[in-house]
């Protein structure tokens, strides 16, 4: 752990010491979990459809239960494969369709 120091103003002193005082936590504690937190948020990158998710209502027609292929072209099974293909750096998959080929993860 690194010790530091910082200047920060009255009313962020003020504030600091009000939210550590209320959750039982030092100062220097608070401000350890506000900067895990915020590294969080920044390391959540997520899905950037996941936005849109709820911003409308449907009939419940193919669109709603197959978003993924609207969305994406390929089956909900095949995105989830891809994502975790591109995330592990895999470009080798054993399959039955040419779904994989055509999203450019398969060289045969």
């Amino acid at each position: 752990m690194h010790r530091t120091q910082i200047s920060i103003e009255d009313k962020q002193y003020t504030f600091l010491f009000g939210e550590a005082r209320r959750l039982g936590v030092s100062i220097a504690e608070l401000l350890r979990r506000m900067i895990s937190e915020r590294m969080l948020e920044q390391t959540d990158e997520g899905d950037p459809v996941d936005s849109l998710v709820g911003i409308a209502e449907g009939d419940g027609s193919a669109v709603g239960r197959e978003h993924d292929s609207y969305l994406y072209g390929h089956r909900k099974t095949d995105c989830t494969s891809f994502a975790l293909m591109q995330r592990l750096k895999l470009c080798t998959a054993v399959a039955l369709d040419a779904d994989f080929r055509t999203f450019g993860l398969l060289n045969a």
